[in-house]
């Protein structure tokens, strides 16, 4: 049986799926590129983890396997594998036997971009034979070289120049404007309406620009700016509402000052999937710190119990479907540990305090928003929706339960295109703010359980 896999969930799970693969005796990989990422570092890890004798472990690289760091990738690769170089390898194909066999081939290198973001085109074939797969990669072998110290110098010398290169300010500002006809010819090509006269507005085109596909994985300095300059922004806009927001919600920022901003840092990282597409605040009910101090308290091993595991408040710019958006509106749930979501369900199932029929109440009340409450299973690739202008309210506690599970992130928020009139200045976003979270704010309160 062959299957051919283009949707980037599925090409997601196809790189997960190499991991899970247990009594591994061959791996063999091609690809012409790789990527020096966290992602990719551990995939091959937890193969290498898996495999019975360390020999059988084959990587297969072009000569230009990367832009840069090559002389760092090869010192990681030879530690797990053996490690080969095919001057004109163009193909992409891994192999792994063990308890199961699996093949698969297509358009895909070993990067973040062949397994994330690209539209690409991969093949997973169950009917090739074995001695196919072996001639295949016996070929490669015989017009192969095996990496050598003479080598790996080679490829750290041309690192060394490489950094130079990116180190001269005339060089530097020519890739910039490689980036910007990158962008602007991006913005041509995608499907969504062009901005229009942001030149008066509080968030500019160059800020939303910041979170697209292309930017949101760079770490450049000139990116990093674009990022500050952005966080500033919404760090002005809170300072100026905190005050009403704690005194009419009752609802506060993160106890750490270097917190505030989410995704911490505002830099891509392995928390983010070395990708930045969204940066924004969270507002957060005052026990949230004590549980997750507590929480910290018992089980230390566990770093990723954060904010993000509680219902807050939240204000973003963001890119949605390769679309520029501002948002203000409630996240409810990350996919596992979530806080309130497992509160939610049980006093559903019971109908304690009669919580059936606020949600009801709530949910009428919210009509005429525009609004759509949403969750995205993460295991099933699959995203649910309840509209709350066109259904029936009474539905929404069995919407919820049905859907609103284990493996969801689920939200409602209030989106605005980047020329929204309502978003023009600091003063009207301020408002619009303090409007929707008193419109939502019933709706919060049943949600936190």
């Amino acid at each position: 049986m062959n299957k051919l896999i283009y949707k980037k969930e599925d090409l997601v799970e196809l790189r997960t799926k190499f991991t899970k693969i247990e009594n591994i005796d061959n791996i063999k990989i091609a690809t012409a590129f790789i990527s020096n990422s966290d992602e990719v570092k551990k995939t091959l890890t937890n193969l290498s983890n898996n495999i019975k004798n360390k020999n059988n472990f084959e990587i297969y690289l072009s000569i230009d396997f990367s832009q840069k760091d090559k002389f760092e990738i090869l010192s990681f690769l030879e530690n797990i594998a053996n490690v080969y170089i095919i001057p004109n390898l163009h193909a992409k194909a891994y192999y792994i036997s063990g308890k199961e066999d699996f093949f698969a081939f297509g358009s895909s290198n070993l990067t973040n971009n062949g397994f994330n973001n690209n539209l690409e085109l991969m093949e997973i074939n169950e009917n090739i034979t074995k001695n196919e797969i072996m001639e295949f990669f016996e070929y490669c072998k015989n017009n192969s070289t095996i990496v050598t110290e003479e080598i790996r110098n080679s490829l750290k010398e041309a690192d060394d120049i490489s950094k130079t290169i990116e180190n001269n300010l005339e060089v530097k500002n020519l890739y910039i404007k490689i980036d910007k006809i990158k962008n602007d010819l991006l913005k041509k090509v995608s499907n969504r309406p062009e901005y229009k006269n942001l030149e008066e507005f509080y968030f500019t085109e160059e800020d939303y620009e910041t979170f697209n596909r292309i930017n949101s994985k760079k770490r450049t300095e000139d990116i990093n700016i674009r990022r500050d300059k952005v966080k500033e922004k919404l760090l002005n806009i809170n300072k100026e509402i905190i005050v009403d927001i704690e005194q009419k919600y009752r609802l506060y920022n993160h106890w750490r000052k270097a917190n505030i901003i989410a995704p911490s840092g505002a830099r891509p990282s392995k928390y983010t999937n070395n990708s930045l597409e969204w940066l924004g605040i969270r507002y957060l009910r005052r026990e949230v710190e004590e549980i997750v101090k507590l929480m910290r308290k018992y089980d230390k091993d566990d770093e990723e119990f954060g904010v993000n595991k509680f219902t807050c408040f939240q204000i973003n710019l963001s890119y949605e479907e390769n679309r520029p958006i501002f948002e203000i509106g409630i996240f409810h749930s990350v996919a596992n540990m979530a806080y309130d979501r497992n509160k939610v369900i049980e006093n559903l199932q019971n109908n304690k305090n009669g919580i059936e029929q606020e949600f009801e109440k709530v949910i009428q009340n919210l009509k005429n928003q525009n609004l759509k409450f949403k969750s995205y299973n993460a295991e099933m690739k699959e995203l649910k929706e309840f509209d709350i202008d066109r259904e029936d309210p009474s539905e929404f506690v069995n919407w919820y339960l049905n859907n609103v599970k284990d493996k969801c992130y689920s939200s409602i928020m209030f989106k605005y295109i980047p020329n929204d009139i309502r978003i023009k200045t600091k003063e009207s976003i301020k408002i619009e703010i303090l409007d929707k979270f008193k419109i939502l704010k019933p709706l919060y309160d049943l949600m936190i359980g």
